[in-house]
């Protein structure tokens, strides 16, 4: 409980600091993977503790207006997509897997000034972020799902990474 309160409360202060009068220009891009999905399935759901999860992430993006939320054609980013953008009244994007770069201009150019919410995978969310113009190396292990990264776009600075933890650690706890 104290591990969640301090992610919360962190994550407080940098959406307060997104939200912020000087933060106006900004283009802010909150990046997960998806929740924790069912086992032994071609195109698994998301499993009780993955809907869980979500519904984590929909409560502690709450706090901001998010314009639209992207995900792949697979139903574990679409479910967790879905969860987080009926809270918060966003459009649902379903955009295809393996076009980081596409989904990456495409926001650059179409959602300018908004935040919006990205749900993939272990395998391309760190080329999502490197497309934003990130050099942090960054790997997502198989059994993580709890990784938050927020990516801030200004026009007169370079993109921005903040990497936050949300939900249950790795052992429920």
């Amino acid at each position: 409980m104290y591990f969640r309160s301090i992610v919360f409360l962190c994550f407080f202060l940098a959406s307060s600091a997104a939200t912020s009068a000087d933060a106006a220009a900004d283009t802010v891009i909150f990046i997960v993977r998806h929740a924790e999905k069912e086992k032994g399935k071609d195109d698994p759901s998301l499993s009780q503790k993955g809907i869980e999860r979500a519904t984590d992430l929909a409560r502690a993006l709450s706090s901001n207006e998010l314009a639209v939320c992207f995900c792949t054609q697979f139903n574990r980013t679409r479910q967790t997509a879905e969860i987080v953008s009926k809270k918060a009244a966003a459009k649902l994007m379903l955009v295809e897997a393996g076009r980081e770069a596409e989904l990456a201009k495409r926001i650059s150019e179409e959602h300018k000034d908004q935040s919006v919410l990205i749900v993939g995978h272990s395998n391309t969310v760190p080329e999502i972020v490197r497309h934003f113009g990130i050099s942090t190396k960054l790997t997502i292990e198989e059994s993580d799902y709890d990784n938050l990264l927020v990516v801030t776009l200004c026009d007169d600075a370079k993109p921005r990474l903040l990497h936050l933890h949300y939900g249950a650690e790795k052992d429920g706890k």
